[in-house]
């Protein structure tokens, strides 16, 4: 079974509970899933034969994976820190998928329906994560990677892609602007 394989039966669970009756417990073992599959696929990052190309899909897919737990929990009408955050996204730590990198995240969109309102609430929590790791070390050096599923209805059908968009790396030393 393949790692994308994984990931949609997840999908499918996600939205059969949301067309169903749902009960905490149910939601519970889907939350739990996410989170063992998100536990394997770290086991793969950390192998030194895991080629960049994998590292870079499997970390597509448990920053997919973080948003179904906390979907799933949402749907089991738990409360999550997004949904008191007036942001409606979360920061979500993750394994580092390179030997070289300091602090590995992803941003989790919660409630966001407007991509220009979700890319300015992600722009302030990149600028505080950024801003807190520069206290620590003299100089960073900033990768960001832009997952998403897009909806396109057309007709008599919807057509769902996976993209994902790469910004040019950049160093930030104490002395740069963030703003910018």
């Amino acid at each position: 079974m393949s790692l994308q394989n994984l990931v949609n039966t997840i999908a499918e669970s996600f939205d059969d509970l949301q067309q169903g009756s749902v009960n905490i417990s149910q939601c519970q073992r889907c939350n739990q899933t996410c989170l063992d599959t998100i536990e394997y696929f770290n086991t793969i990052l950390q192998d030194p034969q895991t080629t960049v190309q994998v590292r870079r899909s499997i970390q597509a897919h448990i920053a997919n994976l973080n948003w179904y737990a906390v979907q799933f929990l949402r749907l089991g009408g738990v409360v999550v820190g997004g949904d008191v955050n007036p942001r409606r996204i979360k920061w979500q730590d993750l394994e580092n998928a390179f030997t070289n990198n300091i602090k590995t995240g992803c941003i989790i969109n919660l409630t966001h329906t407007d991509p220009s309102a979700f890319f300015e609430d992600s722009r302030e929590i990149v600028i505080e994560k950024v801003d807190t790791m520069l206290r620590e070390v003299a100089g960073l050096k900033v990768s960001v990677e832009w997952f998403c599923k897009f909806k396109n209805s057309k007709a008599d059908s919807t057509i769902e892609e996976t993209k994902s968009i790469n910004a040019k790396s950049r160093e930030i030393l104490p002395s740069t602007s963030l703003q910018d």
